[in-house]
């Protein structure tokens, strides 16, 4: 794939476009995005993808959280539920809203809506529709992505979960090489700088901490990583499951978090 030259000049992304923000800001609207799996946890289905979505005071949007592999319905709903509810409790979070693709929707929100009343869990799952083929396809969907990552309005979380080049916990902090467009990671030891400021203020609960999940066959994988390695490959990725969640963040209608809450004031900070 890569000693293509069509493959080259028809990648949609570049690494060069990659931000990643250590801590993130302190005011979000968050979007919860699913993109349900068409089939059984066999390895002939889909994966499916749930994307967590952050934007920030100035429109600037940030992957959060989320998760890629095959599931069931049930794992699913645990998952939304979980995400809805990590998201709503934290400090600085203005809106929750949660998303789901409409061709996987009927059958399943009808499920979930059982779910939600058997877990004391309300919240509204607006249907998100888009063409799977044709001129807005899969491809058109995740496009929409490029204009804000190449304008570096798109951030993705700096600290991976990287067994082979991180520290003895496997965390490790990243960055792109201009000149090669490789990704470069470095064992994260300690707190940078970025993480000790706002852990002085006691918002220790804004700092990225790697997103570290397992697999249907419980193998762990970061989230972050899938990530980079979809969008770097498309359309040419074996998986787009996630970046394709991600995109649907357009679908949502999102709207900038309010500078006026009634919560403390921070003055702008560009992520690391």
């Amino acid at each position: 794939m890569l000693l293509n030259p069509v493959a080259g000049n028809e990648a949609v992304f570049r690494a060069q476009w990659f931000r990643p923000f250590e801590v993130r800001p302190l005011k979000l609207n968050v979007y919860i995005m699913c993109d349900p799996s068409k089939g059984s946890k066999t390895h002939r289905s889909d994966r499916t993808a749930i994307a967590v979505v952050g934007v920030d005071q100035g429109g600037n949007k940030y992957l959060l959280d989320g998760v890629r592999h095959r599931m069931k319905l049930s794992e699913r709903w645990q998952y939304l539920r979980q995400l809805y509810t990590h998201w709503s409790d934290q400090p600085g979070v203005q809106l929750v809203r949660v998303g789901y693709e409409r061709y996987g929707a009927q059958v399943d929100v009808e499920v979930i809506s059982e779910w939600q009343e058997r877990d004391h869990c309300p919240f509204e799952i607006e249907e998100l529709g888009f063409p799977r083929e044709g001129p807005h396809s899969k491809r058109d969907r995740v496009e929409r992505l490029e204009p804000d990552m190449k304008r570096g309005k798109f951030h993705l979380p700096g600290v991976t979960w990287h067994p082979e080049l991180g520290a003895r916990d496997g965390r490790a902090t990243w960055r792109v090489d201009e000149a090669t467009g490789k990704i470069l990671y470095r064992p994260l030891e300690g707190q940078t700088r970025r993480m000790a400021e706002v852990s002085r203020l006691q918002q220790s609960c804004r700092i990225m901490a790697p997103i570290r999940r397992l697999d249907e066959n419980r193998e762990p994988y970061d989230l972050t990583r899938c990530f980079i390695e979809e969008a770097i490959f498309f359309p040419f990725a074996p998986h787009d499951d996630l970046i394709d969640a991600t995109s649907r963040i357009y679908d949502m209608s999102p709207t900038a978090a309010d500078a006026y809450d009634g919560g403390d004031h921070e003055a702008t900070v560009h992520p690391d």
